[in-house]
């Protein structure tokens, strides 16, 4: 982009975005080599809008940047481009950066979905924030590597109900069997929230085993009861993961 001034770039950059034209990516990807906040960051969420997998590599050399916008920009532009070439520099990052950009990092990985990203998430458990916690543990589930069951085995059993809440979700979602009398043992909990969460987590897995439990839920509170139903009737049909699991196993 030729323009001298950088209020012409700005606005020209914009332009671009809401254009919605991919020839712009080219020219828009060299901004990316500036120094001005400010267009780093129109830039970042142009390329988002434009959909351009060929910025995950200047994006993701952004990342470092010392200005923290300009890092928050560039990680939301990596989530919504959600291509796995960006993960080593998510990772690298990840860690040291302020919550906010760490919430939308952890959402990227949530959505690439890619397995390198299990242990460093997994070390990141030990940090205190709630909000970052749940963040993390959901993204554990989406990404589904068997790695992440004694932590979030262990979580089931917090203090805090939205960690115990997240914790079983996310163990629906990996949808191993060696998840299930952990969450059998969720169905008792004090919180109905868990409850539900936990029964439609084993509905997920689909193991039999679960039944009995599940009906006894069916006398619990109205939504509990509905989410034993529909699990009892997911395993019945054997529609839950743990079922394709089993058969994947089988081949």
């Amino acid at each position: 982009m030729q323009y001298k001034s950088d209020r012409v770039k700005l606005a020209v950059c914009k332009i671009l975005g809401e254009a919605g034209d991919r020839q712009a990516v080219p020219p828009v990807i060299g901004l990316l080599g500036l120094n001005n906040p400010l267009i780093l960051i129109q830039a970042a969420q142009t390329l988002t809008k434009l959909s351009a997998e060929s910025a995950v590599d200047p994006l993701s050399a952004v990342l470092s940047h010392t200005n923290p916008k300009v890092r928050y920009a560039a990680a939301k532009a990596l989530r919504d481009i959600g291509d796995e070439r960006a993960v080593p520099a998510i990772l690298a990052i990840l860690p040291g950066s302020d919550l906010e950009t760490q919430l939308i990092l952890v959402e990227a990985l949530s959505l690439i979905r890619d397995n390198r990203a299990v242990e460093p998430l997994l070390s990141l458990l030990r940090e205190p924030d709630i909000k970052l916690k749940i963040s993390l543990i959901l993204a554990l589930g989406e990404i589904g590597d068997e790695r992440a069951l004694p932590a979030l085995t262990e979580l089931l059993r917090h203090d805090n109900r939205f960690l115990r809440a997240a914790a079983a979700m996310a163990l629906g979602n990996i949808g191993d069997r060696r998840a299930v009398d952990p969450l059998l043992e969720a169905l008792g909990d004090i919180k109905a929230q868990v409850r539900v969460i936990a029964a439609d987590a084993l509905g997920n897995i689909g193991d039999k085993r679960a039944v009995p439990a599940l009906k006894i839920l069916l006398k619990d509170k109205k939504d509990v009861a509905a989410a034993a139903q529909i699990a009892l009737e997911k395993i019945e049909r054997g529609q839950g993961e743990g079922a394709e699991f089993r058969s994947q196993e089988s081949e």
